[in-house]
């Protein structure tokens, strides 16, 4: 990683690579997953859609930026915590947070839990799962050796205008939400301060990674960030979907604004470029990207999503369930170019 005079990582735009060919990506999946850390990939239908989470995605404003996010996410888990034992079991321990939200993820609620994977062709799946006649899809890459460094570096700057006093603020928008009896928010664990954050017994310099997260969790942290995590309590679809999540600490910004303003990425335009043939371009390629934004060209789906089918990369086997089975069933139907 190049750092800066200031002690920060210099700034650096988005990679921007296109397929040239279902090769290219055996080759990028060569390179990318023989090294360590491996990376994280996200595949989306659409390559013009941004990273979003289904939290913030199309809620309004007012809400993101007056009302905050956090007393929205609060509610969705009380009343998960109420209701779902009537339905599913077993369920995550009460306080297990992220495994609760990561358990909501899957189902379709919203959560500030972006889904990623550890497999590029799982990715691939995804990206092209839904993807429209004529629209290129994407996968996008991130780097786990660049967002765990950038919280080394985001650690050994903070200070108290990291944290907030309190998640909550004193705006509201729709209906009123009282607390359900007897759950109460006195009952929480304690407020975060930058002391309770902190690893005990090694001079009080460096913070605990799980703490910050689940303060980040609970909505105490102002400075925009993200961690890559995973849930002890994990879904079957997740185990089979190596599933991973990205969690931005403060969700009264946008995802991308969390994520690009901690990787020090720039709004710099890239000019996009193929999947590098060459094994020292791709070695380069691996040891010093952040984030790459991989084009999926629409005339690759069909053979893509072919060769995808004999690596047994399909609904049936990454939804192991009905909705599985009942989209495999679907997916007969040749809609969109499948």
């Amino acid at each position: 990683m190049k750092i800066s005079d200031d002690g920060q990582l210099e700034s650096q735009p988005v990679e921007h690579l296109t397929l040239a060919s279902v090769e290219d990506l055996y080759r990028l999946a060569d390179q990318f997953d023989l090294g360590s850390p491996k990376p994280l990939y996200r595949g989306q239908c659409d390559y013009s859609w941004r990273l979003e989470t289904r939290l913030e995605r199309n809620v309004p404003r007012v809400v993101i930026n007056d009302v905050g996010l956090e007393t929205y996410e609060y509610r969705i888990l009380a009343e998960s915590q109420r209701r779902l034992h009537q339905f599913l079991g077993p369920l995550p321990d009460e306080d297990d947070r992220l495994s609760w939200l990561a358990l909501l993820r899957h189902n379709g609620i919203p959560t500030r839990l972006l889904d990623v994977t550890h497999s590029l062709f799982i990715a691939c799946h995804f990206a092209l799962r839904d993807a429209e006649q004529d629209k290129d899809a994407v996968v996008w890459i991130f780097s786990r050796h660049a967002i765990d460094f950038a919280f080394t570096l985001w650690n050994s700057a903070i200070d108290d205008t990291f944290i907030r006093p309190t998640p909550f603020t004193v705006a509201s928008y729709g209906e009123p939400y009282y607390w359900p009896f007897p759950k109460k928010l006195a009952s929480l664990p304690q407020a975060v301060s930058i002391e309770t954050l902190r690893i005990p017994g090694i001079g009080g310099r460096w913070l605990d990674r799980n703490a910050t997260l689940e303060a980040a969790m609970r909505g105490y942290i102002e400075k925009p960030g993200l961690a890559v995590s995973e849930p002890f309590w994990i879904s079957r679809r997740m185990d089979v979907q190596q599933g991973a999540f990205l969690i931005p600490f403060n969700v009264r910004e946008s995802f991308e604004k969390n994520l690009f303003s901690f990787l020090h990425i720039s709004a710099e335009e890239q000019e996009e470029r193929v999947v590098p043939t060459n094994k020292d371009d791709l070695l380069n390629l691996w040891r010093f990207f952040r984030i790459i934004k991989l084009r999926i060209p629409s005339r690759l789906h069909s053979i893509l999503r072919a060769k995808l089918g004999t690596m047994n990369i399909r609904d049936l086997t990454l939804f192991p369930d009905t909705d599985g089975a009942f989209a495999q069933i679907t997916a007969y139907l040749p809609l969109n170019g499948r």
